[in-house]
């Protein structure tokens, strides 16, 4: 199970987040020469990514590599850039636990950090079968990505 919470986390964070918002403000990124048409080639891209990590399981434990599926998108467009600096880095939320105190965290920020480089010992020891269902889900995602009877 920590295997398939760290994979899915991994993915919400490097792929579904950035593509949601990509999806739902393509319509207003037109001053920067991008259109819905422009999300092809951020599929694209992914497709190539996730196919990388088929050969190279090891890659869902790269910080760099998963997060830069998006990469090129963040450096043609501000306002994404914008959001994912916002997301990962700046947004703070109180301690739930101690609502009188003034303390903030930025919890994407520390999720990222544990999944990418965990401290926790259950979450090091479910390496090994996270890179394994990494494979498998991956795959799923990249046949779901080429499915010709998804195609609009």
């Amino acid at each position: 199970m920590i295997s398939v919470l760290c994979l899915w986390s991994i993915f919400h964070l490097s792929i579904v987040m950035p593509t949601r918002w990509l999806a739902a403000e393509t319509h207003k990124l037109g001053e920067f020469n991008w259109g819905y048409i422009s999300m092809g080639r951020a599929i694209d891209r992914l497709k190539d990514h996730l196919e990388l990590i088929i050969d190279q399981p090891e890659l869902i434990h790269n910080e760099s590599f998963m997060m830069s599926l998006v990469s090129d998108c963040r450096d043609e467009l501000p306002p994404f850039d914008n959001y994912m600096t916002h997301k990962f880095e700046l947004e703070t939320t109180s301690y739930f636990a101690c609502p009188a105190s003034s303390t903030k965290a930025v919890p994407l920020q520390m999720l990222r950090k544990e999944l990418f480089r965990p401290t926790d010992q259950d979450n090091k020891e479910s390496t090994g079968l996270l890179e394994e269902l990494a494979v498998t889900a991956t795959q799923a995602w990249i046949d779901e990505l080429i499915n010709p009877n998804k195609i609009m």
